[in-house]
């Protein structure tokens, strides 16, 4: 029988998952982990202006490689600098001004397309979408746009697990070189030719005047796709998962306002936050301050924030906080969406746009009745370090 303590809403839970202790040391592959549950230690790790980096992500591979590592990886004033120039897209104005009307074109040409077939995968619908607005946002604008979203779909489905046999390994591996070759020579660099001859207002032209090479342009344009389709393809998909079974959440986000909309999708993220973890390795010696005294972290330990646990930290998001509840009181401490965009110089710079689409493609999808057909898969991606979730199959209710 399941107490009322063990109650749960959540789509995204992992088999072993914990919330408790608030920290801990384990050796991981033969290195020194600090694992951190707590919102509260988290939160403060990811507030340090210095003193770790970027572990996830492939982070070895790229800060070893002879390419110019783009934000995601670097620290200081080159972070600093990147960010200024990348915020710039993804402000509120610049998503009212300029990507609005793309991403409620868009949803309207996806959802009509459901609505004449009667049934479809919503997990589909919401990557096209965005795909889209992202290579908007870059300036992937010359190529075949429906080739593109074939060729990164292949390359953003879920890897072999670590442990898969070698050779399973290998030929994923091989795969993503072939799709990142397709990538560069169909798509990349027709944008950087047409940018090179005639700037324009996109992410692509300001790395351009910045004197970047073609091959960081690349690595730039990846990782931009990683960030900006994939969590959004996901966070629209679990979005529509609790919608469509949670009646009366439906009700009200369809009959909310723009802040009572947002506070439901708010609480989602939390509750089902598409980065599970985000890793950071110390680069000097750290201290955190925590309840039963000081946490010392010595240089080169991996740090593993386990966003799951964080963002259902009782004494932070208060009793039960694996139900969802829009209603929910939070510490003062801690914004609606806890730890799911980060938090401090690292925070995601597009959460507005994703909250952006995310609300505006829901609204249009639920002017129509659909129920579920089935339930959806639900994966993990080792390299981004977040759910998959596939088959979301919709049916039109008549």
């Amino acid at each position: 029988m399941t107490s009322d303590a063990d109650r749960t809403d959540r789509k995204t839970g992992r088999p072993g998952d914990r919330r408790h202790p608030a920290y801990e040391f384990v050796e991981r592959g033969g290195r020194p982990t600090l694992v951190l549950r707590s919102y509260s230690l988290a939160s403060a790790l990811l507030r340090l202006k210095e003193g770790t980096r970027q572990a996830g992500f492939s982070a070895d591979v790229v800060l070893a490689g002879p390419l110019r590592p783009p934000m995601l990886y670097v620290e200081g004033a080159a972070h600093r600098e990147q960010r200024r120039l990348a915020a710039v897209f993804f402000t509120p104005k610049a998503v009212a001004t300029k990507h609005r009307q793309t991403i409620v074109t868009l949803a309207d040409e996806l959802v009509t397309d459901l609505e004449r077939r009667g049934e479809g995968r919503l997990d589909l619908a919401s990557f096209r979408l965005a795909m889209r607005v992202v290579c908007e946002v870059v300036g992937l604008t010359d190529s075949d746009i429906g080739a593109m979203e074939r060729l990164l779909d292949r390359y953003f489905q879920t890897p072999p697990a670590p442990d898969a046999p070698l050779l399973s390994r290998l030929r994923r591996r091989v795969l993503e070189q072939v799709i990142t070759a397709r990538f560069y020579l169909h798509h990349v660099r027709p944008a950087v030719r047409a940018r090179r001859a005639k700037p324009r207002d996109d992410v692509i032209s300001r790395l351009i005047a910045q004197g970047l090479r073609d091959r960081d342009l690349l690595v730039e344009c990846v990782t931009y796709a990683a960030a900006g389709m994939v969590t959004t393809r996901q966070f629209i998909s679990v979005a529509a998962w609790h919608l469509l079974e949670r009646p009366d959440l439906r009700a009200r986000f369809v009959a909310g306002s723009d802040d009572e909309r947002r506070r439901v999708l708010q609480e989602i993220i939390r509750l089902d936050s598409v980065a599970g973890h985000l890793l950071r390795t110390a680069t000097t010696d750290l201290t955190l301050d925590a309840a039963d005294g000081a946490i010392h972290i010595p240089q080169g330990t991996l740090i593993d924030l386990e966003l799951g646990a964080a963002n259902t930290d009782e004494p932070v998001f208060g009793s039960h906080p694996l139900l969802l509840d829009p209603d929910r009181q939070i510490a003062t401490e801690a914004g609606p969406s806890g730890l799911a965009f980060g938090a401090g110089h690292h925070s995601c710079p597009g959460e507005y746009l994703a909250f952006e689409e995310t609300d505006l493609f829901l609204q249009r999808f639920l002017r129509s009745e659909w129920t579920l057909v089935g339930t959806p898969t639900i994966g993990w991606n080792d390299v981004v370090l977040a759910f998959d979730i596939s088959d979301l199959v919709v049916r039109r209710v008549s």
